[in-house]
């Protein structure tokens, strides 16, 4: 297991996940290195429709970075909730996905940190 983040360790059930999702591993590894890389400076900006933009958000709450997380409108109001809780600003922007991601895509051409 890992001792540096023991969430990592595969063999632990996605139910035991900061985030409740698998996705937390993989989405904690890159932005752990984002970090390590870009300095504390660093801006996570993603879009999502639910699961994913959780786990970024735990990671980024619990490695004290701004995260900003794009949602399509009609996302769950828990989802919401959850990602304002864990510190990130929410932006919902369009009616699907496709449509908060371009908008994530164009807020991270303009943050010089993102």
């Amino acid at each position: 297991m890992s001792e540096a983040n023991p969430c990592a360790d595969p063999r632990w059930p996605k139910n035991l996940q900061p985030s409740q999702s698998f996705k937390y591993r993989g989405i904690s590894l890159l932005i752990r290195r984002c970090k390590a890389t870009h300095g504390d400076n660093l801006h996570v900006i993603t879009a999502s429709g639910g699961n994913a933009g959780i786990a970024v958000a735990c990671v980024a709450n619990e490695l004290g970075i701004k995260c900003t997380v794009f949602i399509p409108n009609g996302a769950s109001p828990d989802t919401v909730n959850y990602l304002k809780r864990e510190g990130s600003e929410v932006a919902i922007e369009g009616d699907y996905y496709l449509q908060a991601l371009r908008s994530a895509e164009d807020a991270v051409t303009v943050n010089p940190h993102a």
